[in-house]
């Protein structure tokens, strides 16, 4: 997720970026036994689309007004944003049995979001 959410931002203002780091659960049956597997996001790399290296972190992000993660446009233009994100998964047979860990990891990209950034130009005027 992204503020603002219109898709426009202004030359040097921070663009707020988050996700949900809540861990994934599918359940399945394998050979009549109950198999659940779970993925918890590890790590998250935000590709800004501009000419700044993609930023990876541990943090998820939160919106304003408690943001940690924003990046900041340097000059007006059309940019594509995307997520990628690491999973790291662990499997219980049975609801009982204790979780194991999957080797390796996973990742996931998230779909394009344009965002477009525009310059504003200050103008004074009088007071009424």
């Amino acid at each position: 997720s992204y503020q603002p959410a219109d898709g426009r931002s202004l030359v040097n203002m921070p663009l707020i970026v988050y996700t949900d780091p809540t861990p994934q659960t599918l359940t399945t049956t394998v050979l009549g036994t109950p198999v659940t597997v779970r993925a918890t996001p590890t790590h998250y790399t935000w590709d800004f689309g501009d000419t700044q290296p993609p930023l990876t972190t541990t943090d998820p992000g939160a919106p304003y007004p408690t943001h940690t993660l924003s990046h900041p446009y340097p000059a007006p233009g059309t940019y594509t944003l995307q997520l990628t994100t690491t999973w790291h998964g662990h499997y219980q047979v049975t609801d009982t049995g204790p979780w194991t860990p999957i080797d390796g990891t996973a990742t996931t990209t998230s779909a394009p979001i344009t965002i477009t950034v525009e310059e504003a130009t200050p103008r004074l005027v009088a007071r009424p």
